[in-house]
């Protein structure tokens, strides 16, 4: 391994996961780790997660990709060009987030880069849901398929109710959203409405017998 020490700590992160939790970071995944020359990778993906994701370890960076499947590479100019706007607009729109392009195909892919020298487990787990977030607008702006927009419609509120049932505040939850995932305050509280209302009605059930219907996925 290029960096055994953070790659075996990544890794475990992803594999203890927690059945009972309510966010992306609390789920086992399903991980699997390859080294060439200069990185190690660490691919990990659920059942009931939309995409794959991986992250790329060096000796001081660790990289959180995911891989949209949007290839850019036979578009005609105008189309491109189009989006290479939209993918500009949301590189500034997010913070500590990039839409890059991946690969021979110019895949589209978000990126989010962590320094290896003061990484914490929850730092890890807010680019996890930075990540998140930011593949709801590259779906929308994107034009893919409108069922992986509905999809993503449904696990964004699961992903901040998760947090609700953690204990957060909703000012906790709303300057997550607005300052460092980089969300317009009305789009915020959108999403904050939605899961304030899933979260209520749960409350009011009796507890289901499977540990992942709260679970992000």
């Amino acid at each position: 391994m290029i960096n055994e020490k953070w790659t075996n700590k990544i890794k475990g992160w992803l594999e203890e996961g927690n059945a009972r939790g309510g966010k992306m970071e609390d789920l086992p995944w399903d991980v699997k780790v390859e080294s060439d020359e200069t990185h190690d990778y660490i691919f990990f993906q659920h059942p009931v997660v939309l995409y794959s994701y991986a992250v790329k370890v060096d000796k001081h960076i660790a990289t959180i990709t995911l891989d949209t499947g949007i290839a850019t590479d036979l578009l005609d100019t105008d189309k491109r060009m189009g989006y290479y706007r939209r993918m500009l607009i949301l590189n500034r729109k997010y913070n500590m987030l990039k839409v890059a392009l991946k690969g021979d195909e110019d895949m589209v892919a978000i990126e989010s880069d962590l320094d290896l020298s003061s990484l914490s487990e929850k730092e890890f787990n807010n680019a996890l849901h930075n990540v998140l977030f930011a593949s709801y607008d590259i779906v929308k702006n994107f034009g893919m398929d409108e069922g992986a927009l509905k999809e993503l419609e449904t696990r964004i509120p699961r992903a901040i109710e998760g947090m609700l049932s953690k204990g957060a505040e909703i000012r906790e939850i709303m300057s997550f959203l607005t300052q460092k995932v980089g969300m317009e305050d009305a789009e915020a509280t959108k999403w904050v409405t939605l899961a304030k209302a899933a979260h209520s009605a749960k409350q009011k059930k009796p507890a289901h017998s499977d540990p992942t219907q709260h679970m992000f996925g």
